[in-house]
């Protein structure tokens, strides 16, 4: 009973740090959003984002992964293997690392060319040291979990954070993007030392600890993964490359920053999702479970939904008092993108039930079709709708994610109420087709909120649901 209890304790602690951890960067990237705004131009929102964009696309690989065996392989093992693992993921990194920086260098300019356009290549020694910092935060950070030093886990986040907050107060408005970089490189590899410093880490870091059978061990586990991201990355981001030849760089700036709101949909499901997947894994086994997992799937819905409705009737309003003026139209795109968002958030849930079935495969097979989409949608529709057509592709290629694990997912969880969440459905997509419709008037904002009174009146019936799932998250019960 005491180890039951002590088991969730230590479960929720350690939730509470990797939120904190997650969620803190997120958190302070949201808040200097009207502060970049004010200071940034439209094309350096563009030449930020497409950076991170080639920054996620390729740290994977630089990395190889490894930062995923790092976590799994020396956790609970003696000292010694901890010392292998570690030492031969920093060395396999550093060699790949300075590989592709040498071959970047040699790399004919004409191919450069074809990757970062003339405004961009200005910032190009910004992304190779970003490229080059990148995966060593990563393994430090993953490490840190698997020696459970969640502490230096949690408290590297909030580092990270502050710093950037203080190098982008003290020379976003002084250097603009150039002090952005700065910030964003600094704060990197200081949050990096930091990890480092508090797992002591010169304890596990030995040339002569690195073998070639600790390599070929966590190669064999972690290249499998690169692929599926590569999936999400093709999903998420193949949108900018293909705007920058069709709009430019103001138009990828306009869609980073139209990006930004919608974003607080996913930290808000990450928190509900992490706090019930324990819940989702306890009930599997028990004969109430599909009951269990529709009534977290309602009530998942509605709230998904009402951050959708707060943005269809109060975006104008948040983007007056937070976004600087220049970036004004982005509110147009604020709909589309947050239903984007809603359907992403979906298919993670839906996808649950992959987890607990040990059937991860649907994982792979679901991001490869939302990839295919992604690519497709993007290619045919952004030369004809430029940023509409992107904000347009990211909703199809996730729907085709979210149909294909409700269809596999449907004969073990049983989805329920199908005519009602039809009809919650409806009443949303019928807001968005007003919004776009009509101009901003005294009408639009009284059809708006019919519509959201009748998408309460659909789910006024859930204050039991949400009652229960509630207690499930803060009262466990032990076995």
């Amino acid at each position: 009973m005491q180890n039951s209890q002590n088991r969730y304790k230590r479960l929720g602690i350690n939730t509470i740090y990797t939120f904190i951890a997650n969620v803190g960067p997120q958190f302070v990237s949201f808040i200097l959003v009207p502060f970049y705004t004010f200071w940034l131009s439209k094309e350096a929102f563009g030449i930020q984002d497409l950076f991170q964009v080639y920054v996620v696309f390729l740290v994977p690989y630089l990395s190889m992964g490894l930062y995923e065996a790092v976590f799994f392989f020396p956790k609970d093992k003696p000292q010694e293997e901890q010392r292998q693992y570690f030492s031969t993921a920093i060395i396999s990194v550093t060699v790949i690392v300075a590989s592709f920086i040498l071959l970047w260098l040699l790399m004919p300019q004409k191919v450069i060319n074809l990757i970062l356009t003339e405004k961009m290549r200005i910032y190009e020694s910004f992304l190779l040291v970003t490229l080059a910092t990148g995966p060593y935060q990563r393994i430090m950070q993953n490490f840190a979990r698997s020696l459970d030093k969640m502490k230096v886990f949690c408290a590297t986040g909030v580092v990270y954070a502050l710093l950037m907050m203080a190098f982008s107060l003290l020379l976003v408005p002084k250097y603009g993007l150039y002090g952005y970089f700065i910030g964003f490189i600094s704060s990197q590899i200081l949050s990096t030392v930091y990890t480092f410093v508090g797992i002591k880490g010169w304890y596990y870091l030995s040339v002569k600890a690195a073998t070639k059978s600790r390599f070929r061990e966590m190669m064999k586990f972690s290249m499998p993964l690169v692929p599926n991201t590569t999936m999400w990355w093709i999903v998420n981001s193949i949108n900018r490359p293909i705007l920058l030849s069709v709009v430019g760089l103001e138009g990828v700036g306009l869609m980073a920053v139209a990006n930004k709101f919608p974003s607080i949909i996913n930290v808000i499901f990450s928190v509900f999702f992490t706090a019930l997947q324990i819940s989702v894994i306890e009930e599997f086994n028990k004969g109430n479970y599909r009951v269990f997992y529709n009534k977290i799937f309602r009530v998942l819905y509605f709230i998904l939904l009402g951050l959708g409705f707060v943005f269809i009737l109060f975006g104008d309003l948040l983007f007056r008092w937070f976004i600087d003026a220049k970036f004004h139209e982005c509110v147009y795109y604020l709909p589309i993108i947050s239903l984007g968002a809603i359907i992403t958030s979906l298919a993670a849930y839906v996808g649950s039930t992959f987890t607990v079935l040990k059937q991860t495969i649907h994982f792979l097979y679901s991001s490869i079709i939302a990839a295919v989409v992604a690519v497709a949608a993007n290619a045919l529709l952004i030369p004809k709708l430029g940023i509409m057509g992107a904000c347009i592709s990211i909703c199809l290629s996730q729907l085709a994610m979210f149909l294909y694990r409700w269809y596999k997912a449907y004969k073990h969880v049983n989805f329920t109420n199908s005519g009602r969440l039809i009809l919650i459905t409806a009443s949303f997509l019928v807001a968005m087709l007003v919004y776009y419709v009509f101009e901003y008037s005294i009408l639009r904002q009284i059809m708006l909120y019919l519509l959201l009174a009748v998408f309460i009146y659909l789910n006024i019936d859930m204050y039991d649901d949400m009652k229960l799932i509630l207690q499930k998250v803060i009262k466990r019960k032990s076995n």
